[in-house]
């Protein structure tokens, strides 16, 4: 990829591990790259880091400050995942995603900006049936976490051309996951009480993804306003958990069944974003995996 982004000011407002390596491909290609987040000591060196509060309004007065080509906007709720509280974490993610993106959208210099792209999920599709979902799919989410992304989304109208969305689905990456933990206490089920597909990407493929796509609109290309962010390969539960299994030489606990989680069931398509010229270097699951087990 060319230095198509020299000397481009890039601002990413929650830079987290997705965040860091997006911003090392960005360096890579001689970017000047600022990074924003509660804890700034934890952005990569190279970056111009800054802490920011996006829920803190007056933390936010160093993005009006600043000019900035292009921003990527990638936010992560202040709660646990083991929260059950559905009040508690529709609290979060509302505070997190919508008036954290209200705020954020307020700050900013919007004249100065090409593009901002805002990290968004395939969860605000809620389709149960194993069909094929893209980018022109309804989004009839069924969870919290998809609805309040849903409405988030529909902030980003009041940019009008400016905004382009990345939808990715179960991000996963080297180290620890959570099948494989289950594996390993043997609490992993062969069967599950209604099988389903499951969707998923590498996240240093989701840095690649935003890099390129920061890149293409520099050379001239219009983004399309929405992309999918999955690999090449939907797969069932029990395909999935057969390989891990077979991978790692654990076995699945064959006297329980699990239940199918309130997460849909549907196969998300990539061609849009392959049709751009995006290429996975984890194309499906079987490589992505096999790269850390």
């Amino acid at each position: 990829m060319e230095n198509s982004l020299k000397n481009t000011s890039i601002a990413l407002i929650g830079c987290g591990d997705l965040g860091n390596r997006t911003a090392a491909l960005l360096l890579e290609q001689q970017a000047d790259v600022a990074g924003f987040r509660r804890q700034p000591q934890h952005i990569i060196e190279g970056v111009n880091a800054t802490a920011l509060d996006v829920n803190d309004k007056r933390s936010l007065d160093c993005l009006h400050q600043q000019h900035f080509d292009y921003v990527v906007i990638s936010l992560t709720p202040d709660i646990s995942a083991k929260i059950k509280d559905q009040a508690a974490v529709e609290a979060a993610y509302r505070k997190t995603y919508i008036e954290g993106l209200q705020n954020i959208l307020a700050a900013l210099n919007m004249a100065s900006i090409k593009k901002l792209i805002w990290i968004s999920s395939t969860s605000v599709y809620g389709q149960d049936d194993g069909s094929i979902i893209d980018e022109n799919s309804p989004t009839q989410p069924q969870r919290t976490s998809g609805k309040i992304l849903k409405e988030a989304e529909a902030l980003l109208s009041s940019i009008e051309d400016k905004a382009c969305i990345i939808r990715f689905a179960g991000i996963y990456r080297e180290g620890s996951h959570r099948l494989i933990t289950q594996l390993q206490q043997h609490k992993l089920a062969e069967k599950v009480d209604r099988d389903y597909y499951t969707n998923r990407i590498h996240v240093h493929d989701c840095a690649r993804m935003i890099s390129f796509l920061l890149h293409r609109d520099a050379t001239g290309f219009e983004l399309d306003r929405i992309y999918i962010g999955v690999d090449n390969s939907p797969v069932l539960y029990t395909e999935l958990a057969a390989f891990l299994s077979a991978k790692t030489g654990l076995p699945l606990n064959k006297n329980i069944i699990a239940k199918k989680p309130a997460v849909g069931s549907k196969r998300c398509s990539n061609a849009l974003i392959r049709s751009a010229g995006f290429r996975f270097l984890y194309a499906d699951y079987q490589s992505g995996f096999s790269s850390f087990i």
